[in-house]
């Protein structure tokens, strides 16, 4: 009766069970940084002291003077505005349905283009939230302000192209995606650029291969456009970047010669150790069956395939680094730096050829996917600097690409125990690291509840006429599993959002022993 129901509801069980871990983990997940700032409506701009109790016209009100005078990523912060209005444990359980989701539509990505049976790629799919290290947990989900923005829209881009393969629409699923394509180019610059890519690529595919465009992609691509203007053309951004950045008065080829370097050494950076040595055994994979399916001896296949593998195996023997963060540690001649990026730039340029020559003929959609994930990464060449959570689209993307190619070829060999090992391994692995990262942020949450306490009780005691002039508060137990602190050099200012948040009076002093 029991292993009936559990075969039945397998896959409802699993994403439980995920579920559930979620939201244990995210127990421990606290304001940082600018979050006290957005959930105090004070980040940018000022519409008054309010506390962390305010309306919805004080959010309103807020995000108009944000787009006008500071960024464009209104939707985002209207997302993290509103649930912080309601406390930390709503956020969490929402941040937690929200991981889920993502997770799931990666699954029904995946589970449909192979026969592996569907608990076994529900397992791996579940795994891959394990396999993102602590810097972009800690850069991008663990930061509440982080995620909301690359994160979260994630999953509407996901809900997109999900609706958007159906073959079969209700009127209430066409609406939907209509709308989805508005808010998931509305959102970030990363996710823009993958939902208007997505779209426009779908369009294309339907003039060449089907010689007729559904109405629907037309309009959806139409609002995806206004979404990403919106965004782009947002005043406050203009007059941040006009304001603090010397960046922006560069040319072009000066942008490109701080970008370019800092694209490449955060993709493929230590501290992705996990994630990039799933890449580079999908990129092997990839090339090795290139070259063996290379029928009209392609050149530009065996030259992209064999750069490829070079790339792998020098990765695969430094251990601890790769290709790409090894080779530049070599030499220190900026002539040879300048030598070596454009030798990346071929490579990577072969890198992608290859994935196009694999997926072409294979499985568009996958490939349309992947491209999108490339369009994220190539928003960051416009940046000056390159955050770990700036690939947090790159990496979800991958995960659909690899677990398609590896079920795929599980599915080849029909070897069950290579492939039972091979799912062992990652959900082995996988809840290691979680357990690691929960752990950190477990040790440092009694702390982070005890001057939560200290500033609720002193911000009463102001209110009731007591005079306080310094509120004593304790140092986070490890800095890596918390978001950056006012006691840190160059972080100073979090403190005044901190005073905005409880409610606390300017002069004020923080003390952190």
């Amino acid at each position: 009766m029991i292993i009936s129901f559990i075969k039945k509801h397998r896959i409802f069980l699993i994403f439980s069970i995920f579920f559930f871990l979620l939201l244990f983990q995210h127990q421990f997940l606290w304001l940082y940084h600018d979050d006290y700032g957005y959930a105090s409506l004070s980040y940018a701009v000022d519409i008054g002291n309010v506390g962390h109790n305010y309306s919805l016209t004080d959010i309103f009100k807020f995000l108009g003077l944000h787009y006008m005078n500071w960024g464009g990523r209104i939707s985002c912060f209207f997302i993290e505005c509103l649930l912080l209005k309601f406390g930390l444990p709503c956020y969490r359980l929402f941040q937690s349905l929200v991981i889920l989701f993502i997770f799931y539509f990666i699954y029904k990505f995946v589970v449909n283009r192979t026969k592996i049976a569907d608990y076994k790629v529900a397992l791996l799919t579940v795994a891959m939230y394990g396999i993102i290290e602590i810097m972009v947990i800690r850069d991008g989900f663990f930061w509440i302000t982080g995620s909301v923005n690359y994160v979260f829209p994630i999953l509407t881009f996901f809900a997109l192209i999900y609706i958007m393969q159906k073959k079969q629409k209700s009127k209430l699923l066409l609406f939907l995606q209509i709308i989805l394509g508005f808010f998931a180019a509305f959102s970030h610059e990363q996710t823009s650029a993958m939902t208007v890519t997505f779209v426009m690529l779908t369009l294309l595919e339907e003039k060449v291969l089907n010689k007729k465009i559904k109405k629907e992609n037309i309009v959806t691509f139409v609002v995806a456009i206004v979404g990403f203007l919106l965004l782009l053309l947002c005043p406050g951004s203009h007059n941040r970047l006009e304001n603090t950045s010397g960046f922006s008065n560069l040319s072009i080829l000066g942008k490109l010669s701080l970008s370019i370097p800092n694209l490449i050494n955060g993709v493929f950076s230590v501290w992705n150790g996990a994630f990039i040595t799933l890449f580079l055994i999908l990129v092997l994979y990839i090339s090795i069956i290139n070259l063996k399916n290379n029928g009209k001896n392609s050149k530009l296949v065996n030259v992209s395939s064999l750069s490829n593998i070079i790339i792998g195996v020098i990765s695969f023997l430094r251990f601890n680094s790769n290709y790409f963060n090894y080779l530049p540690s070599l030499f220190q001649n900026q002539i040879y730096q300048k030598g070596l990026i454009i030798l990346f730039l071929i490579q990577l340029a072969f890198l992608i050829y290859s994935f196009i020559f694999y997926f072409f003929k294979k499985d568009m959609f996958i490939l349309k996917l992947f491209i999108c994930g490339i369009a994220s990464l190539s928003v960051m060449l416009i940046s000056s600097y390159y955050p770990s959570r700036a690939s947090i689209g790159f990496i979800m993307v991958i995960f659909v690409v690899f677990l398609t190619v590896f079920c795929q070829f599980f599915e080849k060999i029909k070897f069950t125990k290579c492939t039972n090992y091979f799912i062992i391994s990652i959900c082995l692995f996988s809840l290691i690291n979680y357990m690691i990262i929960t752990r950190g942020y477990y040790d440092n949450d009694k702390i982070n509840r005890e001057n939560d306490k200290i500033l609720t009780e002193a911000s009463i005691d102001i209110k009731n006429g007591k005079k306080v002039e310094k509120i004593k508060l304790h140092k986070m137990k490890d800095i890596t599993y918390s978001g950056d602190q006012p006691y840190i050099d160059g972080f100073e200012y979090i403190s005044i959002w901190i005073k905005n948040y409880y409610s606390l009076p300017k002069d004020v002093e923080l003390i952190y022993e």
